[in-house]
């Protein structure tokens, strides 16, 4: 499953929402009343977003964004406020590209030079969105070039389930980026990208995401070079020692 944007996040928040309900015990309302119909209708929005419904995610969006005016608002209550307008404002980009309105792209690219922390899993929704709608975004690559540089260097992470999750948004972000450059023809660097997605998928056991690589390696591979066809057969030889055959069977 494709956990919504910000996920854990979002997790972190509703920890953070219980921590304060043990802390004002004596408060009716252990949070302002507004938080709980902003934070459900945030959720809802998510769900939709999984379930690709991105005018309803939209909808929910608008929702909360409604539920947070509150007049002359507390320090706490503003705080709050701030944090469901940032998701806000991301996640409205996030649903409008992805239901193929192009023109978010540039003001969703200024948002990511606020939000740096963001631009992983913004990147590999917006190549997926360029793969289904035809969109050119070379433009958008090139600029975030040296945060994407960065992920070949921090993409082998091991250990905990959020280091896992972020190991499958760069299994995913090279998938997409691979498919994107074979679409354009651009073989060499396509092929190279879809390698390291296949390389990192089988380090991570994340068999689906191998799968995927190895069927879309498949549909191009009168375009591979010698080099990375011996690459791509070694990479193949590593999964069969690690029983992927068995493990897929499950899937």
């Amino acid at each position: 499953m494709n956990w919504p944007k910000n996920w854990n996040e979002k997790v972190d928040f509703q920890l953070e929402l219980l921590s304060r309900r043990r802390k004002n015990k004596k408060r009716i309302a252990f949070y302002p009343i507004f938080t709980y119909k902003a934070y459900a209708n945030l959720l809802k929005a998510s769900v939709c977003e999984v379930r690709k419904e991105y005018v309803k995610a939209l909808e929910y969006t608008d929702v909360y964004v409604n539920v947070i005016e509150v007049s002359n608002p507390t320090e706490e209550e503003q705080e709050l406020i701030e944090r469901f307008k940032g998701w806000a404002e991301g996640n409205r980009y996030l649903y409008h590209l992805m239901n193929g309105n192009h023109e978010v792209i540039d003001p969703y690219l200024n948002y990511l030079d606020a939000n740096p922390h963001e631009i992983l899993i913004a990147f590999v929704n917006i190549v997926q969105a360029a793969n289904q709608h035809s969109l050119d975004i070379d433009y958008a690559l090139d600029r975030f070039d040296p945060y994407i540089k960065q992920f070949n260097t921090d993409m082998h992470l091991k250990g905990t389930y959020n280091m896992q999750m972020l190991n499958h948004r760069y299994i995913r972000f090279y998938y997409e980026l691979a498919k994107y450059r074979l679409n354009q023809q651009r073989y060499a660097t396509g092929i190279e990208t879809l390698l390291t997605s296949l390389e990192l998928s089988s380090s991570s056991n994340d068999d689906l995401m191998s799968i995927k690589s190895i069927d879309l390696y498949g549909k191009f591979r009168r375009h591979v070079t010698n080099q990375q066809e011996e690459q791509y057969t070694r990479l193949i030889e590593g999964l069969s020692s690690q029983n992927f055959g068995s493990r897929i069977k499950s899937i």
